[in-house]
């Protein structure tokens, strides 16, 4: 049987025609596959594994980087760093808040100290 008489579409290839078969059409999928993949992954980072939080940004008028390591084992306390840029902040304060307890069901907050020896550096 020849290509022109069997219908690609509604026929299985018979077992004498897998070779040409996958090595014609398979092949390039593969490789375009491969290509994509490839590309996407230069693309797709992340620090996965690494359960610590950074944050730069603005908290009231200061320009802060805070970095969280949370606890190991729950329950636990996280270790948090504060550092505020410009002028020295009066009061730092974290309040942990569970995402669906909301604000209502949070402890009250901790007064972060001033870390001896570094200039606007709380934990």
């Amino acid at each position: 049987m020849t290509k022109s008489e069997r219908n690609p579409k509604s026929e299985v290839p018979r077992t004498e025609e897998i070779p040409r078969y996958v090595a014609g059409v398979t092949n390039r999928r593969i490789i375009w596959i491969f290509l994509f993949c490839s590309l996407v992954s230069f693309t797709c980072r992340a620090h996965v594994g690494s359960p610590t939080v950074f944050f730069e940004g603005q908290a009231g008028p200061y320009n802060t980087h805070v970095v969280i390591r949370p606890a190991e084992v729950i329950p636990g306390l996280a270790e948090i760093a504060v550092r505020v840029d410009g002028t020295k902040a009066e009061r730092v304060t974290a309040l942990p808040i569970k995402w669906n307890a909301g604000r209502q069901g949070a402890p009250p907050p901790d007064v972060a100290k001033p870390v001896a020896g570094e200039t606007n550096l709380y934990r």
